[in-house]
């Protein structure tokens, strides 16, 4: 397999909550954690760790330099996958009070024999096993472009943070055409992805009392319209 991503179709109005049902448990398949790890996560790890630039780890430092906390915050890290993300905050010197959450046991087993020290729970991102206002951050990351139902998991973010979400790596994020839903095949598997229109995400925001205070370009492609961004959220 040459990509993660392939073999998309885009998704009729009428056909996105069928697929939506049939994919629902897509990311519980207990092969999907070692095959990412092995074809994405452990590259980019290696690389950055040798000062390389990772795009997107580059977009989600410049997020965190926004924040203005002095103390070790506490950090949800929703859709967590293997946790990586704590070694990469750890890598660039962000000492965080870290809880991982996935939908997927297999991710949680997998974080648990990277990072036996790891508090890593499982559960969904449209129904957070936590209390309002329980982490200073929630870092959600390529959640949103697989939950059908991102209304209700925007919510649930804004509910659990009590100062910011970071909704990272958000692809793809049209600026002139309405969301897209597609089947696609990711590592192997059928799931289903979105593409948000912009201007939604914005509203949306807004509606859970979530103010942008900063956007971070992965990729522009400004002649399509269309880009990668991660969007740091201070909670009103």
């Amino acid at each position: 397999m040459n990509s993660v991503s392939t073999n998309y179709r885009e998704l009729a109005a009428s056909e996105v909550a069928q697929v939506d049902a049939e994919c629902a448990n897509a990311w519980m398949d207990p092969d999907i954690p070692q095959r990412q790890y092995d074809l994405v996560v452990a590259h980019e790890l290696e690389r950055w760790l040798s000062g390389e630039r990772i795009a997107p780890f580059d977009a989600l430092m410049r997020c965190m330099e926004r924040l203005p906390f002095l103390t070790v915050p506490s950090l949800l890290d929703v859709g967590a996958s293997s946790g990586y993300y704590r070694e990469v905050l750890s890598i660039a010197d962000y000492n965080v009070d870290y809880t991982g959450l996935d939908f997927s046991p297999a991710f949680q087993q997998l974080a648990q024999r990277l990072y036996p020290d790891m508090v890593f729970k499982v559960g969904d991102a449209r129904a957070l096993p936590f209390s309002d206002d329980l982490f200073e951050i929630i870092l959600h990351s390529a959640v949103l472009m697989h939950c059908a139902e991102y209304k209700i998991a925007i919510s649930e973010a804004a509910r659990v943070a009590s100062q910011y979400v970071i909704f990272h790596r958000t692809p793809i994020v049209l600026f002139h055409s309405p969301t897209k839903y597609w089947l696609k095949q990711a590592y192997d598997v059928p799931c289903i992805e979105i593409w948000f229109n912009e201007a939604e995400l914005f509203a949306l925001f807004a509606a859970n009392n979530l103010k942008l205070t900063h956007k971070e370009d992965i990729f522009i492609s400004a002649a399509d319209g269309y880009g990668h961004r991660s969007y740091l959220l201070q909670k009103t």
